[in-house]
């Protein structure tokens, strides 16, 4: 019985404990004692919350045998059966349950989640709506619809549903975040707005719904919007930590990087481990030039996670911004231990690793970067503009073939290309893919200037771009 000790006392009332233990000692010993309802219920809470769904099975089984017109025990019966998949059993026991007590809608919509459990996504439905136009509790059974369909992924059907629990029962919030879940997951992100600002025009002081509200604006680059939607959360929550640091993040998205670390060490100061606050700040002060304030916050956060491949990264970075090429390295490989497959960390590696003169490293990285996102266009151009200022355009070139075999939409390739070749004086080449980009882009050409201002003086080139002006 030590697993009960261990669980926590101060959890559960030594009651609960010392009942559940009389009930184990009584089965091991193969004796039958008395349990009054009471008792049953208050053991079987406490196995549910201890996660022994077997034992609960048992108990309600064992409590069946002693009161067995007892409907609320079958319910009990049914759901922890469901909980450990035997569906069958379950079945079994909320239709016993509904023999004992008809038409009683838990039980109904219990047994519409055994349905769904079993897929049987059609029975569910025809139960829940067979009683619907008798209930008295309409808003229940418009949500478990709802369930039933977005458990389908079926979300426009889902949303429909859960906006008519909202019409039953206009406070039921958890109708509301799952019906605004649905409207974002149909593209539908405006609707949801709009449900989240008529529900707080009634209950103004809800400060989940205000924070999702920010979450919504946020997701739609509104960020001054979603500020205030925060603030309004915090208004009624100053405690409401996922809302100072939603906040922080909106303020480094409008660049108000002071502004945002506030947000965050107040959202610190209510959980001081929170690595994605602490990272929020690091890179605050990369973005304010403070790097070594910056790497203090991503210290921290390896302290915490040496795990987190972003936290040794963003170490690596901020000594890539003072040059220090050889540690960012160190870090850079440190966050590629923690995380193989960690993109930015393998595209910085092969710039430092250039940069410290391990070319061969470098060329390693960077073919380790492209088979990780070979779509990157970043990637590509900055390695090729890298290489044409170290002078070593014809390696460039090479290079550019391959992203543009890779990637044969990429226009920015073509252009880069074509400026390349006529950079050493391969001006045919250099035509052709110029006019291929023309052809794919024409809006982009500028590229070519930026890299290569030479060209806006090559007549050839100015004629063949006019060529394809306004086509």
């Amino acid at each position: 019985m030590d697993e009960l000790d261990d669980f926590g006392e101060d959890f559960f009332s030594e009651g609960a404990m010392e009942e559940a233990r009389r009930f184990e000692s009584m089965m091991e010993n193969q004796q039958t004692f008395f349990f009054d309802l009471a008792t049953i219920e208050e053991i079987y809470h406490f196995y549910r919350l201890s996660g022994d769904f077997e034992k609960a099975v048992r108990l309600i089984d064992f409590a069946i045998s002693q009161h067995p017109a007892d409907d609320d025990l079958f319910f009990k019966s049914a759901s922890v059966k469901m909980d450990v998949g035997d569906f069958a059993g379950a079945l079994m026991n909320i239709n016993q349950a509904l023999t004992l007590k008809t038409g009683f809608i838990p039980y109904i919509i219990l047994k519409s989640q055994i349905y769904t459990s079993q897929g049987l996504t059609s029975k569910a439905i025809q139960l829940l709506k067979e009683v619907l136009d008798t209930s008295e509790e309409p808003a229940e059974l418009y949500f478990q619809l709802g369930m039933v369909y977005h458990s389908v992924q079926s979300f426009e059907d889902a949303a429909f549903f859960y906006h008519k629990a909202l019409e039953a029962q206009p406070d039921f919030e958890d109708a509301l975040f799952e019906c605004v879940f649905c409207l974002e997951m149909i593209g539908k992100v405006d609707h949801g707005i709009a449900a989240y600002e008529k529900y707080l025009d009634t209950y103004p002081y809800s400060h989940p719904v205000w924070y999702n509200l920010g979450i919504l604006f946020a997701k739609l680059g509104m960020h001054e919007k979603a500020i205030d939607a925060y603030d309004y959360a915090l208004a009624i929550d100053d405690d409401f930590t996922s809302a100072w640091y939603n906040k922080g993040c909106s303020l480094m998205e409008l660049g108000k990087y002071e502004e945002a670390i506030r947000g965050f060490l107040e959202a610190l100061r209510h959980d001081k481990q929170d690595t994605a606050t602490l990272f929020g700040i690091g890179e605050c002060y990369d973005q304010l030039g403070d790097t070594p304030n910056a790497r203090y916050y991503y210290r921290k956060c390896t302290q915490i996670s040496p795990e987190m491949a972003e936290g040794w990264y963003g170490i690596g970075y901020s000594l890539e911004q003072e040059e220090k090429y050889f540690e960012a390295i160190h870090y850079y490989r440190k966050a590629l231990v923690a995380d193989p497959e960690h993109y930015d960390s393998w595209v910085s590696l092969a710039f430092c690793e250039y940069h410290a003169g391990n070319e061969v490293s470098a060329w390693e990285a960077f073919h380790e970067a492209i088979k990780r996102n070979s779509g990157d266009a970043a990637l590509w151009t900055d390695w090729a503009i890298l290489l044409k200022d170290e002078d070593k355009a014809e390696e460039a070139l090479v290079l550019l073939h391959e992203g543009i075999t890779q990637n044969p939409e990429m226009t920015e390739l073509f252009y880069l290309f074509a400026g390349m070749s006529f950079s050493v004086g391969k001006s045919r080449e250099g035509f052709v893919y110029l006019e291929n980009a023309l052809l794919m882009d024409f809006d982009k050409h500028h590229m070519l200037f930026e890299f290569f201002a030479e060209l806006k003086q090559f007549q050839p080139v100015i004629d063949l771009i006019r060529q394809y002006k306004g086509r």
